[in-house]
């Protein structure tokens, strides 16, 4: 599994680079990774956290010595990442909802953070959990404090007419010429990047 979870990050971060890059199909890896990645931490997150490889994870076997609890734990962790993941996707590609999104997963992954500073002490598990979940906690909060409007400047920094349109449109969304300037606008900025 942790070959599985190295590759699926290479991906989302690949996917980032050509995404800001605006290389084309960017877009598509960042949302083909990044969903690949949030269903990988939320189904089988509760063997991954635990350390069990995926050949094993449906062996009886492979879950002699957990208990119950820290197999909760490794669940409720799985889905805390898994949402973050989906913020982070949303906030990338400024759909709308992000900041939602991206507070849902600071919210679970707050209760993880409580549940794994009672327990840190315990086991190693409970340790590397709570490792994990304060690098996401620390990237999610980071993203969710910085606005979508310099992220879309810093992304489209050699369009300003693009983003001068885009903000026009998140100001406005029912205003059928700010619509209408954003889809000039895109079209130039699709044949500038195909020349």
């Amino acid at each position: 599994m942790k070959l599985t979870g190295k590759i699926l990050w290479g991906l989302c971060i690949l996917g980032l680079i050509l995404n800001v890059s605006l290389v084309p199909g960017g877009a598509i890896l960042t949302v083909f990774s990044f969903a690949l990645l949030s269903c990988f931490y939320f189904y089988f997150g509760f063997a991954f956290l635990n350390g069990i490889r995926l050949r094993h994870t449906f062996k009886k076997s492979s879950w002699k010595g957990i208990s119950t609890l820290r197999i909760l734990s490794a669940i409720f962790s799985g889905f805390a990442i898994s949402s973050s993941l989906i913020g982070l996707l949303y906030y990338f590609l400024f759909w709308p909802g992000a900041k939602v999104m991206l507070l849902s997963g600071l919210f679970f992954m707050g209760i993880t953070l409580i549940v794994g500073s009672i327990k840190n002490n315990k086991t190693i598990f409970y340790k590397r959990i709570l490792t994990r979940i304060i690098v996401f906690t620390a990237v999610t909060f980071i993203f969710y404090l910085i606005p979508k409007e310099r992220l879309l400047e810093f992304k489209y920094r050699n369009h300003p007419s693009y983003v001068e349109a885009m903000k026009n449109v998140w100001k406005n969304p029912y205003d059928i010429e700010a619509r209408k300037q954003l889809d000039e606008e895109k079209m130039k900025l699709i044949l500038s990047n195909h020349n």
